[in-house]
């Protein structure tokens, strides 16, 4: 493989919806029951090998109490995609519309993914609510027990590159 291509990726949702937990649990398989607030905004730094070439993604993991986000729409200036994020088990609490705007607002060609985290909260009667505001793929997920996050990966991976035939080789 001989380059590798670069994507930023904002992370965005509510306060303990489990944006970091996302992260830290794909990076170092880690999870911690409890909530540690993000101060502002952590990158991390995920790389993949795909079935055509390295990718490296960007990961901006953006506060989500409105008290930490100093400057929310700085963060997400040049972002090639955002991944927005909500707690299904409280999908009323969302406002999915003002994300949308601000990523939007700061990089308007960024693609968007809604993901539904916190499902293994919920029981197979449990009705699934969607938030309003909410206009674009969908991938229901589990930070806790990994349900469907490589899936994740995968989608944004494809979705960056245009390519749906695209598969995961390997993940640094």
């Amino acid at each position: 493989m001989s380059t590798t291509k670069e994507y930023k990726v904002v992370l965005v949702g509510a306060y303990g919806v489990g944006k970091s937990s996302l992260v830290r649990r794909f990076v170092d398989g880690n999870f911690m029951d409890g909530h540690v607030a993000t101060l502002s905004v952590e990158v991390h730094t995920l790389s993949f090998n795909t079935s055509k070439q390295s990718i490296k993604l960007n990961v901006w993991d953006v506060a989500g109490h409105e008290k930490l986000r100093s400057m929310p729409s700085g963060y997400h200036i040049n972002a090639s995609m955002a991944i927005i994020m909500y707690d299904c088990t409280n999908p009323n609490q969302a406002n999915l519309t003002k994300y949308v705007e601000e990523v939007l607002d700061a990089s308007p060609n960024a693609k968007i993914v809604f993901v539904s985290n916190k499902i293994d909260l919920l029981g197979c009667e449990d009705e699934k609510v969607v938030p309003n505001g909410m206009n674009g793929p969908l991938i229901e997920i589990s930070s806790k027990s990994m349900h469907n996050v490589c899936n994740l990966w995968l989608h944004v991976v494809r979705c960056l590159e245009d390519d749906e035939e695209l598969t995961l080789v390997d993940i640094n």
